[in-house]
């Protein structure tokens, strides 16, 4: 009963809102802008302000035929940006493509409706420069000059925008169901209160930033120390914007069509939008604050460019992967992609409260023929779950393997796989560090997602990490805790070379053995490090590897090995500030 409410995106929907979008390209006669046809030019020498073209509409959006920004009178190659507000009461809805790339070849294109803004499945860019969609009510400028969402603003400031201001308590919403993508090296930017991608964003080796913004937000844009020069700052500005935004249902509704008692918007398990009255068990239900990205996002560059990856950064209150593909490799590097938050949640982009990925998701930051795979974080403040896979492979002539962090703060439920592994280099590494690790046989008791909301707390009391996810791993695997690590089962890395590194605040506890092929372990311990049966890096053919134990107080140990059967032993190094060595 549930499904027959659920229309997903048709031919008929698409139908519908391509015609009512049929001339709605309106200026509101703030600047010197024109419309002629599917044209949208400067009047005379137009509304400039040295490289910025500006252009004010009541209404904008874009039929499945397109629109073309011409230059008029104007020099295109002379702007640097054309800079679009929507100051009338409706969303856009981009259906086609927008095209300035023959008047202005190498011009960014903002466009700014604080009421909505969605791009259909047949949504294209036809541009020379970078991208900005937002929902935001203004942008700041050098010397505190603003270009509001207020066709009785007519401050058209000079230079590049600095800032996104939201200026409301609730932003709107941008959803992406279309194939845009820019040139190497440039941007794609969507900044409102909730965004949902599931299309496909690409920008080869440039930047991909997709940030649910909370309302009274100022988003930097060109902080000098910000990974993709972000940076939000929170209850900066108060409400001042008059207007009435377009919920999250209404903006869903221009895409999927009008749909009987339903007003839930939901990713499905396919990454597909639906508008639901009620969700079904595997749907990730879409609020406020949420970033959902589904689809495709790849900077990786083109093959007869070479070089390295791009940046991807997708940040909100709650993030979500589902059924998504990130592809930031490269020929010669791989790039880097922030999923809620940057390295131990530290750095200036926002941090995700919750975050999610799917077991259909994957992320690859690997280097394809030479050079350092690349850097994935994923983060919350509060609980991550993570059932992916994420790929920072070294170069397969040279070039060792990446780094990935996956960490809730508080909660941690990991049940994904990472490779860092390198054919001519070292092997990366994989770093879980939330509150407190306890690695357990196969079989704990994780959560199952059937609650209708992936963003719960693990429901396993503590922080559970399946002791054959570190047996297996393609990476070398560093546990780090702020509190205690557990091993409650027995540990045997068989990749050739993995390491395990653990670090606790307080105590490892060991009631088994721990055990690598020729993989190095390091264990430290701000006070203890007791219960260990054995441990061994004896490897099954050449040499071992080094063992290194350090703690605050108590060494605890049943044996220790790091002899080779065939080659060279490793080194044993054990250091404990009391001097303090027990052998069970």
């Amino acid at each position: 009963m549930k499904n027959r409410y659920c229309l997903l995106l048709s031919a008929i929907a698409f139908l519908g809102v391509a015609k009512s979008a049929q001339a709605q390209i309106a200026p509101d006669g703030s600047t010197a802008t024109q419309v002629n046809g599917n044209v949208i030019a400067p009047t005379g020498s137009g509304t400039v302000n040295g490289g910025n073209l500006y252009h004010s509409f009541n209404e904008f959006n874009v039929p499945q035929s397109g629109v073309v920004f011409g230059n008029g009178n104007l020099d295109g190659t002379q702007v640097h940006n054309i800079i679009n507000r929507v100051t009338g009461g409706n969303p856009s809805a981009v259906l086609g493509t927008i095209e300035s790339r023959q008047a202005f070849p190498n011009a960014n294109l903002y466009l700014m409706n604080p009421n909505g803004i969605v791009f259909g499945q047949n949504a294209r860019l036809d541009i020379g420069g970078s991208f900005h969609a937002t929902t935001g009510t203004g942008l700041g400028f050098d010397g505190g000059q603003a270009f509001n969402v207020d066709k009785n603003s007519l401050v058209f400031p000079s230079g590049d925008p600095k800032n996104i201001r939201f200026a409301i308590s609730q932003p709107a919403g941008i959803i992406n169901q279309g194939n845009l993508s820019v040139d190497t090296g440039k941007s794609i930017t969507f900044t409102g209160g909730s965004i949902i991608n599931t299309g496909t964003l690409t920008a080869p080796s440039g930047n991909v930033a997709l940030i649910s913004v909370a309302g009274n937000s100022v988003v930097e844009l060109r902080s000098p120390d910000a990974v993709l020069g972000l940076q939000v700052t929170a209850n900066a500005i108060p409400s001042n914007w008059s207007g009435k935004i377009t919920d999250l249902p209404k903006l869903a509704e221009l895409l999927t069509g009008k749909v009987p008692e339903a007003n839930q918007v939901v990713v499905k398990a396919d990454g597909s939008l639906a508008l639901v009255a009620s969700p079904e068990p595997t749907d990730l239900a879409v609020t406020n604050g949420m970033t959902i990205v589904s689809g495709q996002i790849n900077v990786s560059p083109l093959l007869d460019k070479g070089g390295q990856g791009g940046v991807v950064g997708i940040f909100g209150e709650k993030v979500g992967l589902v059924n998504a593909r990130i592809d930031a490799s490269g020929l010669n590097g791989g790039g880097t992609v922030l999923i809620g938050g940057d390295f131990q949640g530290k750095g200036t982009v926002p941090n995700a409260l919750r975050t999610f990925v799917d077991s259909n998701s994957r992320i690859d930051v690997s280097a394809i023929l030479n050079g350092n795979g690349g850097k994935t974080i994923v983060w919350s403040d509060q609980s991550t779950r993570f059932l992916g896979s994420i790929a920072a492979n070294g170069g397969t002539q040279s070039g060792s393997g990446g780094f990935v962090e996956v960490s809730g703060k508080q909660n941690l439920d990991y049940r994904g796989t990472v490779n860092t592994l390198a054919t001519n280099g070292n092997i990366g590494t994989l770093l879980l560090d939330p509150t407190d690790i306890t690695v357990i046989a196969i079989g704990g008791s994780f959560t199952v997602l059937t609650d209708v909301d992936q963003f719960a707390d693990p429901n396993i009391g503590a922080n559970t990490l399946a002791v054959n996810l570190i047996n297996s791993a393609a990476t070398n695997v560093i546990l780090q805790a702020t509190n205690d690590i557990n091993f409650n089962t027995p540990v045997a890395i068989t990749a050739a070379g993995v390491g395990l590194t653990a670090q606790a605040g307080r105590d490892i506890n060991a009631n088994s053995n721990i055990a690598t092929n020729a993989g190095a372990i390091n264990f430290t311990a701000g006070r203890d490090i007791v219960g260990i049966g054995a441990i061994n890096t004896i490897p099954i053919t050449g040499s071992a590897a080094d063992i290194n134990l350090t703690v605050g107080r108590d060494i605890r140990v049943n044996s220790i090995d790091a002899g080779s059967v065939d080659s060279s032993g490793g080194n044993v190094f054990l250091q404990a500030v009391n001097n303090r060595l027990v052998w069970k």
